[in-house]
């Protein structure tokens, strides 16, 4: 797949990109020309050049896991990345929490080399590793009110200095002149606009919920649709569902720090009750999935019955007729598999016709999840 953006709309190409996906959507390697201009456009295979290369390391936990990230910059032909990932290799470990954001990037050593913190409907504030206040800058209120108080403190130290993690840049457990060297090499950084999820040093695209951010647009893609972390809803309606309401834009049943929507199609609540025996939250999202496939199916079937009953039993009552008795009964069992909502639909058709009876609620019915 290909991407290109004119992010500063001067009117030309900032950038050509080459993504390689797996089966999941997952992207693997990234192939990026920094040089790639307007006219290039037309014969990508012809114009495009490989000037960096990134790869990508997913997780089993989770679909979107994001373990590790490494960029090949090195070239055995000027400007120009041979793929082998030595010499000129930069290598990053992706740091996440419960809902699978990015939240730091740590180097080869260990190092934290920057941090991300969210709102809650995943607007991203970037930190430098050195960005020890969370103002998005590294200066001298860093260097004076935070670094130096807790400069010569060890792991434990209650009083004075105090032992701050967030000093300890090389997570070895003390405040020294390691980490000082680590916090000058960022000194005077500035902030970077409020939204991005990465420096162009280290350039991560994997945020908030483990999707990928495009700063072109400011916005997360999620496979099935955008996500607009501002708006804190979809900008693309909700393929699925008939509601013509804003439901079809609603993230997450607005509870974005319960569940997450690794499709754009359906959101999963992040509970360790979801992973349950199988260990693994992307098995039960896998049997999720399934379990939407089927209610699809299911509701396809319905509708086919409806479509029957309306047109050889409408309207009700029919009195003794065989075929639109059983085929009440099937009606009502294909909605079982669909759930109340269905036999409400069908209700609602049915309240404004004179004479006819509703059907029952089928929950609780036994043996019908």
């Amino acid at each position: 797949m290909t991407h290109h953006a004119d992010a500063d709309f001067d009117g030309d190409l900032d950038q050509g990109n080459l993504f390689y996906y797996d089966e999941n959507w997952r992207i693997l390697e990234e192939r990026i020309d920094d040089g790639f201009a307007s006219g290039d456009a037309s014969d990508w295979l012809a114009n495009f050049v490989a000037q960096r290369i990134t790869q990508r390391v997913w997780g089993l936990e989770y679909i979107d896991e994001l373990l590790y990230f490494q960029t090949d910059v090195h070239s055995t032909t000027g400007g120009v990345a041979d793929g082998r990932f030595y010499g000129g290799q930069e290598g990053w470990y992706a740091l996440t929490d419960r809902m699978y954001s990015v939240i730091g990037v740590a180097d080869l050593a260990g190092d934290i080399v920057e941090r991300v913190r969210y709102s809650p409907y995943g607007e991203a504030r970037h930190e430098w590793g050195s960005d020890l206040n969370g103002d998005g800058a590294v200066n001298s209120t860093d260097l004076f009110s935070v670094f130096l108080a807790s400069f010569g403190s060890s792991y434990g130290d209650t009083s004075s200095p105090v032992y701050n993690p967030d000093c300890d840049l090389d997570q070895d457990g003390d405040v020294d002149s390691s980490d000082q060297a680590l916090f000058l090499s960022q000194y005077t950084a500035a902030a970077l606009a409020a939204g991005n999820v990465s420096s162009p040093s280290v350039r991560n695209l994997v945020g908030y919920d483990g999707y990928l951010y495009d700063e072109a647009v400011g916005m997360h893609h999620v496979r099935h649709r955008w996500y607009d972390p501002i708006l804190g809803a979809w900008t693309i309606r909700d393929p699925d569902t008939r509601e013509a309401t804003y439901r079809r834009y609603l993230y997450c049943n607005s509870s974005p720090v319960e569940a997450i929507d690794p499709e754009g199609l359906f959101w999963i609540p992040v509970v360790v009750a979801a992973c349950g025996a199988a260990g693994s939250l992307t098995l039960w999202w896998e049997k999720q999935r399934l379990l939407d496939d089927a209610q699809k199916l299911a509701q396809q079937h319905l509708d086919a019955l409806l479509e029957e009953w309306y047109k050889n039993c409408d309207p009700y009552p029919y009195g003794a007729d065989p075929y639109c008795i059983n085929l009440e009964q099937r009606v009502l069992w294909a909605a079982a598999a669909v759930g109340d909502t269905a036999v409400q639909q069908i209700n609602s058709y049915l309240k404004d016709i004179p004479g006819t009876t509703t059907f029952p609620l089928l929950s609780p019915m036994p043996g019908v999840p």
